[in-house]
Parts: C-alpha cells; structure tokens; sequence
C-alpha cells in the first residue's frame, strides 16, 4: 500500500512490481472528487492504474477527470474515462469524453495521427518546459501515431 496524503480514508492505491520490469499503481476511491498524489502520479479518479515498463507506459482514468505520471496526461472535460498507451510513438487510445492528452515529445511540433486526421497540438510550457498538448473528442479505441513534420 502506498501513502496518499490528504486522501480520504475511502482511497487506496498499491503498487505492484512485476519481475518482468513492469510496474504498476492501482488506485481507487469511493469518494469522487479527491485529488490523489502517490508514486509520482496526480489524478482525480475512482479508480485509475498507471503501468510503466522498459518499453512502454500507459494510463487507465476509469470514472473521472485526471490522470497523469511519467510522460502523460489525461484531462476528462468532465467525469468519464479513458485510456492511454504508448509506445514509443505509437499510441492506442480512448476517451468516453473530450479531453486534453499531453505527451511531452522531443522535436516539435508534433501532429497525432489518428486513422485519416492529423491533430496539430499547441504548446505549452509546464515545468520550465514545452510540452505538446493534444485537445482529442471522445472517441472509441483507436490507434495513433506521433508524427514530427
């Protein structure tokens, strides 16, 4: 189990570590609306999993509005889910809302490729430094690709 400081006593989160070099948090909380902080991520959730491997990483927002760790970040434009999984510049994604993704990536600008769509992102600066952000409609599973023109 891990500490969440300011959380209700309703919120956990537990991290697991595989022996494969994957390792996850598992978060969840009766109450809605608590803003969580543990093991580097920051999100409001009922329930959320943050997964980073060697090669990959990947969020899960299930029934609320933020999520971020590492290189992402979910913001819902209200309570939904979604989820995040990327690849290097490979991506799947799925939002049950429109949102904001940010995937700092080196080289901008950057353009995500999704089926037939190029979505151009703006940028901003977050931490002293740039960062694309992506603003995405709901949409069902999809695959992307980060392109670099």
């Amino acid at each position: 189990m891990l500490s969440l400081p300011g959380a209700m006593a309703d919120a956990v989160a537990l991290r697991v570590e595989g022996t494969d070099g994957r390792n996850q948090i598992i978060f969840s909380a009766i109450s809605e609306g608590q803003t969580l902080r543990a093991g580097g991520a920051v999100l409001n959730v009922t329930f959320g999993v943050v997964d980073d491997a060697d090669s990959s990483e990947s969020l899960f927002l299930g029934n609320g509005t933020r999520l971020s760790s590492g290189n992402l970040r979910i913001e819902l434009s209200g309570s939904g889910s979604a989820f995040v999984r990327r690849e290097g510049d490979h991506l799947s994604i799925k939002f049950t809302r429109s949102g904001q993704l940010t995937i700092p990536a080196a080289g901008h600008p950057v353009v995500l490729r999704i089926g037939g769509n190029s979505i151009a992102a703006r940028s901003i600066h977050r931490d002293g430094q740039s960062v694309p952000v992506f603003s995405l409609p709901a949409m069902a599973l999809s695959n992307a690709q980060l392109l670099r023109p």
